[in-house]
């Protein structure tokens, strides 16, 4: 069959149409062919986590998340940049300091984004040179300093559900009286703690730091089994003991579960008050119980 020659150059278009089409489906082809390869050596490269025994998942999740002494929380604050103004008129070596300590604020920053546990705003401490320090707070050598894990639990949803109960189950939280981080916490989170630590110190004004952690805090900590409070080296003179002894009528606010223990020494007043809760939380009936924060024994 001829070709006249006006119609030639429609012909060859036709046929170039049909060479780039096979080329298209040929390009196609062999790309799909290497997403599908690309895809099954990331699935073989990949750990089946999930697929382990559960009780492996939940040893991996107790070395990643609970640790033996106790574990500071605390909100890390944010610190102010420095003035704009300010900066120009300050000299090349101050310059240059002020450059180091934002770029060592940038990195906290994204330190403790990374050590977020999902949406709790409050973290736990995981690295000695970033903890805190002051009067209201433990000795480092009193909590713990071995890193934790808790990028984990943003793995997964199915993980998050199941390593979460061990961090606020197993672990024992030093709640400071510096600052309001169990407040913070969601009340489903709050009621997953077992076991808290708090100091007190017999200065008047940790003094009502203590009893605003009790009533505002560990109070609502519904699932708490047990609380110890960590008693000062040295007491400030009280004669009567009678001071002293009304800052530990807060723990009436515990849960009536909740075991009270104090750790180092009390005077009897002290002691006193503890034992009476104790007794009570076995006798009293349910309405006793209710007025007891109100009453006075």
């Amino acid at each position: 069959m001829s070709i006249a020659p006006s119609q030639a150059p429609r012909a060859q278009r036709m046929l170039d149409t049909v060479h780039n089409n096979e080329a298209g489906k040929e390009i196609s082809t062999a790309s799909t062919a290497s997403t599908a390869s690309t895809a099954s050596t990331d699935r073989s490269r990949s750990f089946p986590f999930m697929d382990l025994p559960t009780e492996l998942r939940f040893i991996i999740y107790r070395i990643c998340l609970a640790r033996p002494k106790p574990i500071l929380l605390y909100t890390p604050s944010a610190q102010p940049a420095p003035d704009a103004g300010q900066t120009r008129t300050i000299t090349q070596q101050a310059r240059q300091r002020v450059l180091q300590q934002s770029q060592q604020q940038s990195q906290r920053a994204q330190l403790a984004q990374q050590q977020q546990i999902l949406q709790l705003q409050p973290v736990l401490v995981l690295d000695a040179p970033e903890r805190p320090t002051g009067p209201m707070l433990p000795p480092p050598e009193s909590v713990n300093d071995d890193p934790l894990v808790p990028a984990l639990l943003g793995v997964s949803r199915t993980i998050y559900a199941e390593a979460k109960p061990i961090l606020y189950n197993d672990n024992s939280l030093h709640i400071p009286l510096s600052d309001d981080t169990l407040r913070k916490l969601p009340q489903r989170t709050r009621s997953q703690l077992r076991r808290a630590r708090i100091s007190y110190h017999s200065d008047r004004a940790t003094a009502r730091a203590f009893g605003d952690a009790v009533r505002l805090g560990l109070r609502y900590c519904w699932g708490l089994q047990s609380a110890t409070v960590v008693m000062p080296t040295s007491w400030m003179a009280d004669p009567s003991g009678r001071m002293f002894a009304a800052d530990f009528r807060c723990l009436c606010w515990l849960p009536r579960a909740c075991r009270v223990v104090l750790e180092g020494e009390a005077n009897a007043q002290v002691k006193a008050v503890v034992e009476a809760r104790a007794r009570l939380a076995e006798t009293a009936d349910e309405e006793t119980w209710a007025r007891l924060p109100f009453a006075r024994f």
